[in-house]
């Protein structure tokens, strides 16, 4: 969430204290003061050197410190260095001397929830909207804090209301979509993300979203490789894109395109296992072992043979002594089976279908054939078809709780969240022991934001293996969700007590350490990260982004570095290091890496602007106007708040150019 600003009143202040000025005898004292310290600290925040803004802001209240709009400026420097219990004070300061100061409610709201402290946020927002209920990214910014808190409902009223004062809000459609997409209310969501498109054709993370929508419902998984497709052509670097393509291209069976897909995937991220794991799974699919065919008659001979293949794991030979067998007596159903079971194990799902259905012809109330059939189907994707193999097995054998359990997975991947958790449920009347049963209904609960039914789903699986690192992290997960943050810690902290070299839970534990502003501890979790997995380019972000705020730059910028020599197409983390070099009066080394981050991503227009104004600060007036016309042109092509200020800083440069010129002649 990006803080809103207000225009600064100098003018107000200055008035003001020229008049205390008078009293005192000291005019032009005072000018020269307000005049050398409170703009002094605009100008700070525009270079992003806002540790200087802010004892230019501190100045300038020791002279008047009942100055809201001060106390205001300096909640959103502290805001933008991560300091937001610091800035959250700031605001109260602004609003004890201003009450109906809605910028400081609404920016005390984003402090909040970016803290984790969704509750509090709303309270905020709710205030905010009480002095100016026409703000439309007050209500949005509510939904986004409401959603958090798995509210999706009221979620979607707050996006209702953006949208009811500006129904041109691609933003607020988006957020509506997700939300929606949270209840399982797909088609619904597809609508919102349709309207936010019509508005923003361009808005690839709408494309990204509908994509992954489309792709819960049956028959549509087609039309969501479009819509990656059209994600794909706005921004071609984003690796998850390409694997979500990659996902829907295996459940349609086109697996040499799902590799290709996935390829991509890894040319922009080369260390992301999942698509390599994916990947080997494709590429299993591809698999076409050639069977000889050799006569022999004795089949029980042959069919004994193969037990011995299956126990040593030499599945190949065991498929070809199937087929021998079945050469000899084809009407064999235990054969069959054996064979598919064999081909299962070998990744040749298909194969192993086709091998289901002729077993089910000659036996077609083998319940254990309709059960492999629906695993065979998940694995393909082929999730309606594998509900619909389960329901045959169940219908053979109702009290059989995997087929409910699996079918539960099923419709996970569908987006059917509730009848998921209706299908878990009936497994656990079976096995009400079964705690990756409780793990996966916890997970639907998640997904349909019901954290709290989740949290105690994952709470009776703890209670049957609480040894289990993988639910303690889920827990984590939910706890966070919640904006339970010191909560979703101690779950973290279990799960490595469990598995202390699991470097995901080291690493998500520090991101949670980081949203409670304890970025000493949050870097500690992340080297324990690092020192199970060095090349893990994220956590050396964000260990840096937590040493900028620490004020320890030198030391942040070799943590970019070393995230650079991992991925060195992230623009993020180039454009993090420019700041960072600013900070340090490295100017030159700032500007090459704003350029190395332009060259990954040109439109980004908080880059040019930076750059520009590093230009600005050298003195190098031409370069400078160049770079903030691009921020210009970016900026208002993504319709961005950022606008009105990038003009105000070109007319600024204008003025002193022209005064230059003047000057000369």
């Amino acid at each position: 969430m990006i803080p809103k600003r207000r225009q600064w009143k100098n003018w107000s202040l200055l008035s003001k204290l020229t008049a205390i000025g008078t009293l005192l005898g000291f005019i032009g004292l005072i000018i020269t003061i307000v005049f050398s310290l409170y703009p002094k600290g605009v100008a700070f925040s525009d270079l992003d050197r806002k540790r200087e803004a802010i004892k230019a802001y501190d100045k300038a209240l020791k002279i008047k410190p009942d100055d809201h709009n001060a106390w205001y400026n300096k909640g959103i420097a502290l805001s933008s260095l991560g300091r937001k219990k610091e800035a959250i004070k700031a605001y109260d300061k602004a609003l004890k001397i201003k009450p109906d100061k809605y910028e400081a409610w609404y920016n005390k709201g984003n402090a909040l929830s970016d803290l984790g402290r969704k509750k509090e946020a709303i309270k905020a927002y709710d205030k905010a909207l009480k002095i100016k209920p026409d703000d439309h990214n007050a209500w949005n910014n509510k939904g986004i804090a409401l959603s958090g808190l798995g509210r999706k409902r009221e979620a979607i009223k707050a996006y209702d209301k953006a949208l009811k004062i500006k129904p041109d809000d691609h933003d607020a459609w988006n957020n509506k979509g997700i939300a929606l997409s949270g209840l399982g209310r797909k088609k619904e969501a597809i609508k919102a993300y349709d309207k936010a498109l019509k508005i923003k054709p361009d808005k690839y993370e709408a494309w990204y979203n509908k994509g992954n929508a489309l792709v819960h419902l049956f028959g549509r998984k087609g039309e969501a490789i479009k819509a990656y497709d059209k994600a794909l052509k706005i921004r071609p670097d984003d690796h998850e894109v390409w694997y979500s393509k990659g996902n829907t291209l295996v459940y349609l069976g086109r697996y040499e395109e799902a590799i290709a897909a996935y390829d991509k995937a890894l040319e922009i991220k080369p260390n992301n296992y999942k698509v390599w794991y994916r990947r080997a799974g494709a590429l299993g699919q591809l698999a076409n072992d050639k069977l000889l065919g050799i006569k022999l008659d004795d089949h029980e001979v042959w069919y004994s043979r193969e037990f011995a293949f299956s126990d040593l794991g030499r599945k190949k030979e065991a498929i070809r002594t199937y087929d021998k067998v079945l050469k000899i007596k084809p009407d064999d159903h235990e054969v069959w089976h054996s064979k598919e079971f064999a081909l299962s194990d070998l990744s040749r799902k298909k194969e192993a279908i086709r091998t289901y259905d002729k077993a089910l012809k000659i036996k077609p109330d083998k319940y254990e054939t309709r059960y492999n059939k629906g695993n065979a189907l998940i694995h393909l994707g082929r999730y309606e078809e594998a509900i619909a193999a389960y329901d045959k097995a169940l219908k053979i054998k109702p009290d059989k709780y995997e087929a409910w359990y699996n079918k539960g997975n099923a419709l996970i991947h569908l987006g059917r969240y509730e009848e998921a958790i209706v299908a878990y449920d009936n497994a656990l009347k079976i096995k009400p022991d079964d705690h990756e049963v409780w793990h996966s209904r916890g997970f639907a609960l998640s997904d349909l934001g019901r954290y709290e039914e989740a949290i105690a789903a994952y709470d009776n699986a703890l209670k049957i293996k609480p040894d289990d690192h993988e639910v303690w992290h889920s827990k984590g997960f939910a706890l966070s969700d919640l904006g339970l943050k010191r909560e979703a810690i101690k779950a973290y902290d279990k799960a490595l007590k469990i598995k202390p070299d699991d470097h995901n839970a080291w690493s998500n534990k520090g991101i949670a350490l980081s949203d409670l502003g304890l970025k000493r501890k949050a870097i500690k979790a992340y080297d324990n990260a690092l020192k199970i997995k060095p090349d893990k380019y994220e956590t050396w972000y964000n260990k840096g982004n937590a040493l900028v705020h620490l004020g320890r730059k030198r030391e942040a910028i070799k943590a970019y570095d070393k995230a650079l020599k991992i991925k060195s197409d992230d623009h993020e983390v180039w454009y993090s290091k420019g700041n960072t070099l600013v900070y340090l009066g490295r100017y030159e080394e700032a500007i090459a890496a704003y350029d190395k981050a332009l060259e990954i991503k040109p439109d980004k227009y908080k880059v040019w602007y930076n750059k520009g104004s590093v230009f600005f600060h050298l003195g190098r007036q031409e370069e400078a106007m160049a770079a903030y016309e691009k921020a210009l042109y970016f900026s208002e092509k993504n319709k961005s708040l950022y606008s009105g200020l990038i003009r105000e800083k070109i007319a600024e440069l204008k003025a002193k150019m022209d005064s230059v010129q003047v000057s000369s002649k």
